[in-house]
């Protein structure tokens, strides 16, 4: 795949997964209001997360479709 192609593809698939956080959102505040929304995400740098997994979270919280996050903060050894 060239890099335009690539670059387009991550743009199309953060798109759809951005719409999708917004539906449910938008869908689930409607039945009720006072439902509080997170979402379990991996807390790395903006671009590399949205190049590995689409996941712009930072969107979804300056929209107000969730009210807070879940970082995802695994280590290898147990302390």
């Amino acid at each position: 795949m060239d890099d335009y192609t690539l670059k387009s593809f991550i743009a199309w698939k953060t798109f759809q997964v951005t719409r999708f956080v917004e539906q449910v959102a938008t869908t689930l505040k409607g039945i009720n209001p006072k439902l509080k929304l997170s979402a379990a995400v991996y807390p790395m740098r903006r671009q590399d997360r949205i190049i590995a997994i689409q996941q712009d979270w930072e969107t979804w919280l300056d929209k107000g479709w969730l009210d807070f996050l879940a970082p995802m903060t695994y280590t290898p050894l147990p302390k």
